[in-house]
């Protein structure tokens, strides 16, 4: 199978990916991280130089990581939720089958 994506979309994809990854894993400690998660979004970050998109992704330890840019543009999103959730709690969270 094969997905095409717009540089726009593949742009919107990971910083979807990366707030995911962020609420699943933001309050375990490295042991109890989901690694799927972990490895996923690495996974999907790999692609960026074929969108152009290096300065998503920092490689200086050999890894790949989200880089400043991504948390940067990804705070507002993570701010806002934990603001959320903290007003509201579960409450406001609406789930559907």
């Amino acid at each position: 199978m094969k997905i095409n994506f717009t540089n726009k979309q593949y742009a919107k994809l990971i910083r979807m990916a990366y707030i995911a990854e962020w609420v699943i894993n933001s309050n375990n400690i490295y042991e109890d991280r989901d690694k799927d998660y972990d490895d996923l979004l690495k996974y999907i970050m790999s692609f960026v130089k074929d969108f152009g998109m290096e300065k998503m992704i920092d490689k200086s330890d050999g890894e790949i990581d989200p880089s400043r840019l991504l948390e940067e543009e990804t705070r507002s999103f993570l701010d806002e939720y934990d603001e959320e959730f903290e007003k509201y709690g579960l409450s406001r969270v609406q789930v559907s089958n």
